[in-house]
């Protein structure tokens, strides 16, 4: 019971964080020196090398490292338009992302390296490899925190249009 509260409790804040607008301009955006991508669904499924995020939220999580604090959301949909742009894209390096959750109400976290993003209803679905931990057929109540997103950000069309 303690492990669910707790993973609860980790969910909620990664949320509260992302939700609020907590810079004073998005010229912290520009300045930072790595932004993380969080996206949750209410379950993962992981089966021969496809990552389905089921009934993923419309919106990714988008904040940047201290001292800036910023944050805000954008798009799901916009990370596969930006997935293939600009010479450090996460096509041609892709990106690291840590997906936690719980299965039978255990706490599961895996380290993961996800490809070939695409939408598909209210799913998201990646290509992925496994770094780190144990592949698990499903995960509730699932988040995915993707690494350093800035240099991809700031090659795309999006960035421009990032404001908190």
């Amino acid at each position: 019971m303690y492990q669910n509260i707790k993973l609860f409790s980790i969910a909620i804040a990664a949320v509260g964080l992302g939700t609020s607008a907590i810079a004073e301009s998005s010229q912290d955006f520009k300045t930072a020196e790595s932004v993380l991508l969080v996206q949750h669904s209410d379950k993962a499924a992981m089966s021969e090398g496809m990552l389905t995020l089921v009934g993923a939220d419309k919106n990714l999580i988008m904040f940047t490292d201290r001292p800036h604090r910023a944050a805000a959301t954008i798009p799901s949909e916009q990370l596969v338009k930006i997935w293939s742009e600009g010479d450090d894209s996460f096509a041609s390096d892709p990106p690291n992302a840590a997906l936690v959750g719980q299965q039978n109400g255990n706490p599961v976290s895996l380290i993961v390296e996800l490809t070939n993003p695409r939408a598909s209803g209210d799913d998201f679905v990646f290509g992925y490899k496994i770094i780190e931990g144990e592949e698990v057929p499903e995960i509730d109540q699932a988040y995915i925190v993707i690494d350093d997103v800035l240099s991809v950000l700031e090659t795309s069309q999006i960035w421009p249009q990032v404001t908190l």
